[in-house]
């Protein structure tokens, strides 16, 4: 027993990797109510904003630069879908992803 509760012990005071920045989900909330028909797809963004940021698909800080979510008239002209991009706070424009999501099944591509 006296093993186990020092290992314990040594575990406890060991440093692990360095804690993440927690999520700001007030700013991300912010960000996402700058999207186009927010008031229609509202919940459907936040819901879609905080598995992009939770999953590290993207920042507080992209969905904040780009504004949210944008129609994808071009792309997509007769389907639901809206674009935003990832890892434009990275530093590197070129690293920057468009990420998609349809609005009517919830899928993020």
């Amino acid at each position: 027993m006296r093993k186990i509760l020092l290992a314990l012990a040594f575990v406890a005071g060991c440093s692990g990797p360095p804690a993440e920045e927690p999520i700001d989900y007030v700013a991300l909330s912010e960000a996402v109510q700058q999207s186009q028909n927010y008031a229609l797809h509202g919940q459907t963004f936040e819901g879609a904003a905080v598995r992009l940021v939770e999953e590290g698909r993207c920042t507080v800080g992209d969905l904040a630069s780009i504004g949210g979510f944008i129609r994808s008239d071009m792309e997509f002209p007769d389907e639901p879908v809206y674009f935003t991009y990832c890892g434009l706070t990275s530093g590197e424009r070129a690293s920057a992803s468009k990420v998609y999501l349809n609005v009517q099944t919830g899928v993020i591509t």
